[in-house]
Order: structure tokens, then sequence, then C-alpha cells
């Protein structure tokens, strides 16, 4: 059972849209906050659920198919065909909105912009907030038609038939986290042996899509967003470990010496053509090299925090990664994450 749990959150990261990033200098004072954890929000789920759209109707994306959404479940699937549905009575020119929008900004800058909004944060204002990610004319007016539109049209119904259920979700692995409440910044900075750039408090908050995430960082404040099919505590981590890992990774992902390796992965035929397959929309050369990593990382937090021995390969490293981790036995008391990165790259130029 849980090889399937497993596999499941696991796929449910592919085109996370992490983006890459500079993580700020330390700054800690003390100790990290607990966990929470959030139901639907409209600053979340207005982007979100539009980008989802956006993926598995408004373009071809060979991860977003009807027959992913079969796949994975009747509850799964009645939510693919509310959005094609939901597409499919959209007017031409809310289509084209939607189309410019997403075409020309990934969903990431926007749902980071409305991080600093309030939980009950209006339509209005999460256009204002995501208006200055973005000053180009054409994008701003479908920003200013598209998502008030959808959002009285589609989203306020649909929302409001989902909310309880989310909630009760969220409300059930609350309960379960007040009795063993665990630091996991703590243990992620332990296993990784990289500080976070303050005292963080996480918030897990759900989406409605089953398929991808996205991590965004407020002040003290560590957001990751969650799978729509995330029940339970057990569950619960795999894809925060991946999102928050990131700000790790970023502290030397654009070192001389990293940034040397990944110019050497070009080199990798099979590497960069899956870059080129739709990964490079979510992410810089760099960004790429750094997204297997962390994957495989997160795999591995996995194995230490809940026992997890199989793992489902998204990417081309990810598993290698995580294998290579266990094989070391990694000590970053011994050697740094930023090493074995490197080394781990260099084993795969040289074919060791």
């Amino acid at each position: 059972m849980k090889r399937i749990i497993l596999a499941l959150l696991i796929l449910m990261l592919i085109l996370s849209g992490c983006q890459t990033g500079t993580a700020k200098p330390s700054q800690r004072t003390g100790v990290h906050g607990p966990v929470q954890v959030k139901g639907l929000v409209l600053k979340y789920v207005l982007i979100d659920t539009a980008f989802e759209i956006y993926q598995s109707q408004g373009i071809v994306d060979g991860s977003f198919t009807r027959s992913s959404y079969i796949t994975a479940g009747d509850e799964i699937y009645k939510h693919y065909k509310w959005m094609a549905s939901t597409y499919e009575a959209l007017p031409d020119d809310m289509k084209q909105h939607l189309i410019n929008i997403f075409d020309n900004t990934h969903a990431w800058p926007l749902m980071n912009a409305t991080t600093a909004l309030s939980d009950d944060a209006t339509v209005d204002d999460i256009v204002e907030s995501i208006k200055k990610s973005n000053r180009n004319r054409p994008w701003v007016k479908s920003a200013e038609l598209f998502f008030p539109y959808f959002y009285e049209n589609h989203l306020k119904e649909y929302l409001e038939n989902n909310k309880n259920d989310f909630q009760t979700k969220a409300d059930r692995i609350n309960t379960q986290l007040k009795t063993s409440n665990p630091d996991i910044m703590t243990f992620m900075e332990e296993k990784s042996g990289i500080l976070f750039s303050m005292d963080y408090q996480p918030f897990f908050y759900y989406t409605l899509r089953y398929m991808g995430a996205m991590g965004f960082s407020h002040e003290n404040k560590k957001v990751s967003t969650i799978q729509r099919n995330i029940n339970d505590y057990n569950s619960l981590m795999l894809t925060p470990f991946h999102e928050f890992s990131h700000e790790l990774f970023q502290t030397f992902t654009r070192s001389k010496d990293f940034v040397a390796v990944t110019e050497m992965m070009k080199e990798v035929d099979a590497f960069k053509s899956m870059w080129h397959e739709g990964y490079d929309y979510s992410y810089d050369w760099i960004g790429w090299c750094e997204e297997n990593l962390v994957e495989g990382f997160s795999k591995y937090l996995a194995y230490h925090y809940y026992g997890y021995e199989n793992y489902y390969v998204i990417y081309m490293y990810d598993g290698d990664f995580y294998k290579y981790l266990l094989a070391i036995d990694f000590d970053p008391e011994v050697k740094s994450l930023e090493e074995v990165s490197i080394e781990f790259y260099k084993d795969v130029i040289y074919g060791n």
C-alpha cells in the first residue's frame, strides 16, 4: 500500500513549477514553527485552477492528459470533466485570455505574489496583486478580464461545492498533528547540513489539483501547496519535502562549481532532450539540473522520515540521485550537499 501511495504522490510533482531563485543569508534567531494545514483559499485556488485548465485543456501537455486523470480514480476524473466542460463553455475571447495569461507568465510568480495577501483575499485583491508581476498591457488586460469572469461564472460555485470536503481533510490532519507535530524544517536542515534562511512557520494549502505543487516564502511564512488526494499525516510531507528543499539547494546551485558541472551536463543529450520536452517552460537549464536533484533529495528525506524504500522516477536523474545518497550513506558533516551533488553529476558525465 505504501508503494502505491508513494508512486501516486510523487507523480503529483510533475511540472510542479518550482522556480529557481536566490536564498537569503541566514537570519536564524530561534526555532521553526509547527506545521499547519489549510483548506481551499481563493488566493491560491483561483490562479492554480486556471493554470490546471490551461495545462489540461488549453495546450498539448503529455502529463495532463485525460488518461492521466482517468487512471487516478473516479473522484479525480470528475475534476477533469469539470475542467473540460468549463473550458468548452468559455467564450472564445476568454479562452484566448486564458492562453495569453499562461503563455506569457508561469503561475508561480502570480501565486508567489498572492502569498502576501490574507487568506480571505477577494478576486479584486488577487488581480491587483498579480498585475504587479507583469506590466505588459495586453497581459494585464487579459488578467483583468479573465479572472473575475472565471470566478463568477465557473469557479465560485465549484469552490463552494468542494470547500467543506477539503476543510474536513485539513481539520483531520491538523488533529493528527496535535499529537506529534513535527519540526520538519529542522529535520530537513539536519539531513541536508544547510540552514534555512530564517525561522519559518510552515503552512500547507490544499488546491483542487492532484498533480503538481508549488512552494513560496513570505516573511517567516513557508508555504507549500498540496494535492487533493493527500488525506492524512502519512502522506502529508512528501510534497513539502520537495518544495522546501529548493531553498536549501539554492544556497549553492548558482555557485561557480555547480554552474560549471551543469554546463558539462549539456553534453548528455537525453537529459537535454527531456528538458526541451516541456520542462524548459518551468525551469532554466540550471533550474532543471536543480529540479532533478531536489526530487531525488525529497525521496531521500521521505525514506528517512517515513521509512519508504520504494520510489517513482519522475525525471531522468531523481531516482539515481536518491540511490546515490543512500549508497554513499550521505553525511553532511563528512561531505556537503553541494559536493555530493557535483560529484553525482560528474559520475553521470564520465559514466561511472
